[in-house]
């Protein structure tokens, strides 16, 4: 299949990272799946990497640079995902410094063209350092375990190769970072792209949007190197939680949801503070005795602080309206260039 029909369209919005998008890019090209074609946002690059992409465009059809003035992450994974062939079936979003296991690209298309119910096919993401290496497992990756709620509220836990829906996006989202994943493109077309009204949680509010669509068909094996940094932005709690809490807000009080959703949503509210308790289980269990007790009185922190921010936000139901009249229609509509 030549680069002007490609099944998948790749985006990598990109900041000053030379060495780690080279990777990236390696990556994909060794693939032994190749209908692709991948478009590369230089997001106001201020370094080399200009150079760089230059010199991996050059030696690849199906490669393509966009360039654009800084911007925040989103919006260049929207402008990305609008300069990406109309034609291709499938899109994968991809961080600059994660990069893909070796063959993934057709396991998951393999998945993908199992399930056309779906409206997504993704694996696991294994969090490492630079040079792959990480003390994590299948069994001990992001969202190995998974919290659901089914229409008759009861809470249980699904099984590891079980898809995933409204009931337990709804609790926590499964999926660490976008590379991992593999969106059918109808699926984000009828769901729109990202909004930029969340703060850094506004990838959950995506995947929320989306499981509203369909099931998502999960892929029971790891299928990316996730580069994991302790100061990166979404380990940073004290920006996590209110980015958190309005999307929880926004589940309570708006998006059309039916009445079944409605309940879940309402019951994953009050359930997602056991998360906590879960991973200070982990913690403990590896004998990490600090951040296992650290965990515990987040958790209690939680429910007491949700509980007063239901009571304070009930009284302002213009919460999300004004979240909502921040974000620039060309920011959340899909239109291809």
């Amino acid at each position: 299949m030549s680069p002007s029909n490609p099944r998948i369209s790749i985006v990598i919005p990109t900041y000053n990272r030379p060495t780690e998008v080279v990777k990236a890019v390696r990556a994909i090209q060794a693939q032994n799946f190749s209908a692709w074609e991948l478009v590369i946002v230089n997001n106001g690059c201020t370094d080399d990497t200009e150079a760089v992409l230059s010199e991996l465009s050059a030696g690849d059809a199906r490669i393509r640079i966009e360039t654009i003035p800084r911007t925040r992450a989103t919006a260049a994974r929207n402008y990305g995902i609008r300069c990406t062939k109309p034609t291709s079936e499938f899109v994968m979003l991809h961080d600059d410094d994660d990069w893909l296991f070796p063959g993934v690209l057709e396991k998951l298309l393999r998945k993908a063209d199992e399930r056309p119910d779906a409206v997504l096919t993704y694996g696991m993401a294994l969090n490492c350092d630079d040079s792959g290496a990480s003390d994590e497992t299948l069994e001990t990756a992001f969202a190995a375990r998974r919290l659901a709620i089914a229409e008759s509220g009861r809470v249980h836990w699904l099984k590891p190769d079980a898809d995933d829906t409204f009931g337990n996006v709804a609790i926590w989202s499964p999926i660490a970072t976008f590379a991992q994943v593999l969106m059918r493109r109808s699926a984000l077309e009828q769901n729109g792209l990202l909004i930029d009204n969340f703060g850094i949680a506004d990838d959950w509010d995506f995947w929320i949007r989306m499981s509203m669509l369909g099931p998502f068909a999960r892929l029971n094996e790891l299928v990316l190197y996730r580069r994991f940094i302790a100061s990166n932005t979404s380990n940073n709690h004290a920006l996590m939680a209110p980015s958190v809490l309005s999307i929880r807000h926004s589940l309570k009080f708006g998006r059309g949801l039916t009445p079944a959703q409605r309940r879940v949503a309402s019951i994953a509210n009050a359930v997602s503070p056991y998360l906590f308790l879960i991973w200070a289980q982990r913690a403990l269990s590896r004998g990490d005795i600090r951040v296992g007790v650290q965990l515990i009185v987040t958790c209690a922190k939680e429910v007491t602080k949700v509980q007063l921010a239901w009571r304070r936000l009930d009284r302002d139901r213009t919460f999300v309206e004004r979240y909502a009249s921040t974000v620039e229609p060309g920011d959340t509509g899909f239109a291809i260039r």
